[in-house]
């Protein structure tokens, strides 16, 4: 292992410089594709040499489409240089530091467009082996190891924040599914991998989307069908795709060993997911596609991963109130907590025990994801400058910069340090706040208004959302509007065609708008009783003034 501690920074010089990029075979590649690409050389001249770069990154083509682990960053090693290492990235801008013969590096692009590099300073290096063989890991827990993978659009929708918005969606889901009643010690959820499609969607449009048309014209659509067979469909081509893959990387060693492979797709309002019960590390069923509506909450986005992934493991829909394997849930019960019940968990543990094999525990360093003992985890097929391959940190080191929004250039932000601002989303305004580092870790951890508070008068927060008439008519695709009024209590909204009908729950009975308010009703009760009490303590202050009064005449 490469330890370092800085000896000295001179003042830093600074260079503008022109970079070319080329493909291992030497041909020349336009600036606007190394995102595209996964392994390429980066040559430029400055401070009197010549650089040349390889950038690396761990990525599959599979059916012709081009997935990457991380969407814009690259691990740097100089050609014909050993003891050389660093990354950077391409996301919105260019921004990167490498070591080469003892000397630190950082390259960035200004608004200008123009890129400069500064040399540092001297960095003392002082070589030390690693070990080639991978640290042994003891299979004494029921691990459930899941490879997520984002399809295009979602991508696109979400950006260059696409690993820590899914990392953050497993991590409710892992939450969700392993606070339950097990019998079996041990069981617990890993993210085995995260890979993102970047170029075209993995699964082309399917033919309902045609047959869609048609039946628009006729006026005879049945959104909820369509959804049900295109989502269907999808799973069987996603399947299909999937499963001859082997590769012979460290990405394709986790895809491969992975039980449940789930395809991660945008917004959808009558389908939430889809997947092969008892698929779970079958080499033709272990597939799932779930639908990730992005107005939802990361609670409740969770929820439906959870969701997903027991059904892999053999548990079937219940419709007990309060059950996590509910077919469907109200826009009132998407923020709700659920659990698996008593039956679900039996068929669960029932399914482990019969293949508890292929639950054995496995080294997942290079995935991107810091968990289990690694202190972190650059997901780069050569480290980062803040990482080794080997996910320890380099010397001097915090964090990697890869792992949380409180890292950057390998320390942690200070506390306070806002890394998230409030939410833009008409959904989540006011009831996800803006987060702030804690000074202690690179996580930052998503801030939201308490349940219950009031940002509008109409509506009130939970777990992050908005809940509002008009905003739950948008939940589950319909519109609101004035023609709609409440009929018996009830919520009802309006449908494409004009048309006002009733909003229901899970089990098939009409939202009551007594039960929305309630919940306002609570806050406003808290609100009121503190009033009471302040006017109480001022009543008594100044019966007690005045008595002094007459006792002083």
């Amino acid at each position: 292992m490469l330890l370092f501690s800085m000896l000295s920074f001179v003042f830093c010089k600074t260079e503008e410089i022109s970079l070319e990029f080329a493909d291992l075979s030497g041909q020349m590649i336009p600036m606007e594709s190394v995102p595209l690409s996964s392994s390429l050389i980066m040559v430029f001249r400055a401070f009197g040499r010549d650089f040349r770069l390889k950038l690396a990154d761990s990525s599959l083509e599979i059916n012709g489409t081009v997935m990457r682990q991380n969407l814009c960053d690259f691990s740097i090693e100089c050609l014909d240089e050993e003891e050389c290492y660093g990354s950077i990235s391409f996301c919105n801008f260019i921004y990167g530091s490498f070591v080469s013969s003892g000397v630190m590096y950082r390259i960035q692009s200004g608004e200008d467009g123009r890129v400069i590099i500064k040399k540092l300073g001297n960095i003392s290096m002082n070589r030390q082996e690693d070990s080639k063989e991978r640290k042994e890991v003891k299979n004494t827990k029921k691990v459930i190891k899941v490879f997520l993978i984002n399809d295009f659009d979602r991508v696109q929708e979400i950006g260059p924040d696409i690993n820590l918005d899914t990392i953050e969606i497993f991590r409710n889901a892992k939450d969700i599914f392993e606070r339950n009643r097990w019998s079996i010690d041990g069981i617990r959820l890993s993210l085995n991998g995260i890979l993102n499609v970047i170029d075209k969607p993995l699964i082309p449009k399917s033919y309902v989307r045609l047959r869609e048309l048609e039946m628009i014209k006729t006026r005879d659509i049945d959104p909820e069908w369509i959804e049900k067979t295109d989502s269907v469909g999808t799973l069987r081509k996603f399947s299909r795709i999937l499963r001859p893959v082997k590769e012979n990387t460290r990405i394709g060693m986790l895809l491969e060993k992975s039980n449940l492979v789930l395809l991660l797709q945008t917004s959808s309002i009558k389908v939430n997911g889809l997947t092969f019960v008892g698929g779970m590390g079958s080499i033709t069923r272990r597939f799932g596609v779930v639908k990730i509506l992005e107005s939802d909450s990361y609670f409740y986005k969770g929820k439906v991963l959870a969701h997903e992934i027991a059904h892999g493991l053999g548990a079937e829909h219940d419709l007990d109130k309060g059950c996590l394997m509910r077919e469907e849930e109200g826009p009132l019960e998407k923020e709700e907590s659920a659990v698996l019940s008593n039956r679900n968990i039996k068929q669960i543990e029932r399914f482990i025990l019969k293949n508890k094999i292929q639950f054995d525990e496995i080294d997942t360093c290079g995935n991107g994801v810091v968990e289990g003992e690694k202190e972190c985890d650059s997901g780069l097929p050569n480290g980062s400058l803040c990482c080794t391959r080997q996910c320890k940190l380099r010397s001097g080191a915090q964090c990697d910069d890869r792992n949380g929004r409180c890292c950057k250039d390998c320390s942690l932000l200070p506390k306070n340090t806002m890394c998230k601002e409030r939410s833009s989303n008409i959904h989540k305004m006011n009831c996800e706040e803006g987060s702030y580092c804690d000074g202690e870790s690179p996580i930052c951890r998503i801030k939201y208004a308490q349940d219950g508070s009031r940002p509008v008068p109409e509506g009130f927060c939970k777990k992050g959302v908005l809940q509002t008439e008009a905003l739950m008519c948008e939940r589950v695709g319909k519109f609101p509007s004035t023609k709609c009024s409440s009929k018996d209590g009830s919520l009802w909204c309006l449908d494409q065609y004009d048309v006002c009908s009733p909003v229901f729950t899970s089990l098939f009975s009409p939202i009551k708008l007594p039960d929305i308010w309630s919940q306002k009703a609570n806050t406003l009760a808290v609100i009121r009783s503190r009033s009471v009490i302040l006017l109480m303590i001022v009543l008594i202050s100044l019966l007690i003034t005045s008595r002094l009064i007459v006792l002083r005449r």
